[in-house]
């Protein structure tokens, strides 16, 4: 990467691309954002490629000039367009290496990463749909392997089990052409996963949104402390992005959303409909017939 960023220094108005263009370092990682977003528009489409986009140009804006800030934003931004299958590299942290080249290495214990239930249910369907689209490549391992695959995977999930999981998996794994298919289903479940928790950052975000507008605009409402705290909480879960806080922070985004929705239309509703029985009643006075009226309001 040559140190020119990708957009004109000449024209850089605003703090962070200014500090961009005056650090060789910022300028190389905008240049790798730069290649890995055009790469995940061809892959997978504008849509998505928008949504780190614009989570990196938010979170880069509020950075200003501090250049350690943006750097830590833009890696950040260059994972989460790897794992959407950018073929980009990350550059080691050059501040990292200089503090590391202080202090003796001390070695870590290797991070162990197990298989996580839905994945298991994921690759273990998969198994099973190779054993109906391939008879003739089955054995009997196969079929004692598959049923300890299938108790492995009941039952409450925990590490025990999922090493289990792992073990049989890897003695299954022998047979070439189901090798294959587990490899091929693996990548295809982390590629769902990211693209599920893409589409979840992007419904949190719209509705942190949303609610940020009402907050600005309701700032004497009795809601309006509860809702700026939990927007505080929900940038936090956005930036850990861990899919499982964004759904539950999304769930309570929405009960707050209905809190605040305006009641007008149900209140027109039951004048309208109030008026209309009215008007049953006088028409009942000016008809000498019997009429029964059964009004139904929805609060």
């Amino acid at each position: 990467m040559s140190s020119v960023p990708s957009f004109d220094c000449g024209r850089a108005a605003t703090l962070d691309e200014r500090a961009i263009c005056a650090s060789p370092t910022l300028m190389d990682l905008d240049n790798i954002l730069n290649v890995g977003f055009q790469q995940v528009v061809q892959n997978s489409g504008q849509q998505t490629a928008q949504i780190v986009a614009r989570r990196h140009l938010d979170n880069r804006r509020q950075c200003r000039a501090n250049e350690a800030c943006i750097e830590k934003v833009q890696r950040v931004a260059i994972k989460r367009l790897i794992a959407l299958g950018a073929k980009v590299s990350l550059p080691p942290n050059a501040s990292a290496q200089t503090a590391a080249a202080k202090e003796p290495e001390v070695p870590k214990p290797p991070q162990v990463v197990y298989f996580k239930q839905d994945e298991a249910n994921y690759v273990l369907d998969s198994i099973r749909q190779f054993a109906t689209e391939s008879p003739s490549e089955l054995t009997v391992d196969f079929v004692i392997n598959f049923d300890r695959l299938r108790q492995a995977s009941t039952g409450v999930w925990s590490d025990r089990k999922a090493q289990q999981f792992e073990a049989v998996l890897t003695e299954i794994d022998a047979m070439p052409a189901l090798a294959e298919r587990i490899s091929s289903a693996r990548a295809s479940f982390a590629w769902e996963q990211t693209e599920r928790q893409a589409r979840a950052i992007a419904t949190l975000d719209e509705k942190l949104s949303a609610l940020k507008t009402w907050v600005l605009n309701n700032a004497i409402s009795e809601y309006a402390p509860d809702i700026a705290q939990f927007l505080k909480r929900g940038e936090e879960v956005l930036s850990r992005d861990n899919y499982e806080e964004i759904l539950l922070t999304t769930e309570r985004a929405d009960q707050f959303l209905v809190l605040i929705a305006p009641k007008e239309p149900a209140q027109t509703a039951a004048v309208e409909t109030q008026a209309a029985a009215a008007a049953l009643a006088e028409d009942t006075v000016n008809n000498p017939e019997i009429r029964v009226t059964f009004a139904f309001l929805e609060a």
